[in-house]
């Protein structure tokens, strides 16, 4: 968990430099990495004075930006070109593992949707699979509409290719966009990397602060630039290692669990240990490919 949220902090502050750029170079002047380090900044600030607004408001933010993906792909739909969506590398195959497996890393959120659902907790299993099929669903429209658009000139964030293919309207709407998403995840993410520190591991409030900006300050001033690459990292080498502890839960759970579960999956250790050893894949392929030790 801490290993994955301070990879998206990072991610998060390398790509909302960019945003900004393209947002306000041309009135004040100035480059990513300086408004990158403004973005973290202000961030830093919110959270050390536990400014949560956004945390409080999950719901209504991400309906908001449930809206806005709608309305992006609705201007963008009448440009695409089905000639962009029909290409396929096979030697690219596994270069988005890390970016999709953190795009789903949802998992540390089912323990708070138990404790939302009190006396209802029969319903964890259906609210996990909707919860799974939202963002999947959302995901796959957004992907096909951006490449369909603009095809081998999309870009890392999707946004600003976008943005280029259709004008400064769609450059200014999609920013935005990008700004408040990534600003609202960034402070949830602190918060709760925060929040960590201070009550698992009982540190006090200024520590806790502190090692939750520091680290990701440091390393992206040590010239991480990649967006892509960051949260590609933080997703195969994260995801990776919950996927392998939650699949070693189950078993242990399986063996000697003593309470009715919510709901119950059938026992199977050829999958589980096929899904041990894909996850284990996963890692030695992605940072095998950052080394630069492998070239697919």
């Amino acid at each position: 968990m801490v290993f994955v949220i301070y990879g998206a902090l990072v991610a998060y502050t390398i790509k909302e430099g960019h945003f900004l750029n393209a947002l306000f170079n041309t009135y004040f002047g100035g480059n990513p990495f300086t408004y990158s380090l403004i973005f973290f900044g202000l961030m830093a600030f919110l959270v050390y004075f536990e400014l949560n607004v956004l945390e409080k408001s999950e719901i209504l933010m991400v309906s908001i930006l449930l809206g806005v993906i709608f309305l992006i792909c609705l201007f963008a739909l009448p440009n695409i070109n089905t000639n962009n969506l029909t290409s396929f590398n096979p030697g690219s195959f596994f270069l988005p593992y890390g970016v999709i497996l953190f795009a789903f890393l949802g998992v540390v959120s089912i323990p708070e949707m138990k404790e939302e659902l009190k006396e209802n907790k029969t319903y964890l299993k259906k609210a996990i699979i909707i919860g799974c099929l939202i963002p999947l669903v959302t995901y796959i429209i957004f992907a096909a509409v951006v490449v369909g658009v603009t095809g081998i000139n999309t870009t890392d964030g999707a946004i600003l290719g976008l943005g280029n293919a259709l004008g400064y309207n769609m450059l200014v709407f999609g920013t935005l966009f990008g700004i408040i998403a990534m600003m609202s995840s960034f402070l949830i993410l602190a918060f709760s990397l925060k929040e960590m520190f201070e009550y698992d591991y009982k540190i006090d409030k200024f520590s806790s602060w502190f090692l939750t900006c520091s680290v990701p300050l440091v390393i992206f001033m040590l010239g991480v630039k990649s967006f892509v690459r960051t949260i590609g990292v933080a997703g195969s080498v994260s995801g990776g290692l919950m996927g392998i502890l939650i699949v070693i839960m189950y078993i242990k759970a399986k063996k000697l669990g003593n309470r009715k579960p919510e709901y119950s999956i059938k026992k199977n250790n050829i999958t589980s240990w096929i899904l041990i050893l894909l996850f284990i894949f996963g890692i030695a392929y992605e940072l095998l490919r950052v080394a630069g030790l492998i070239r697919i």
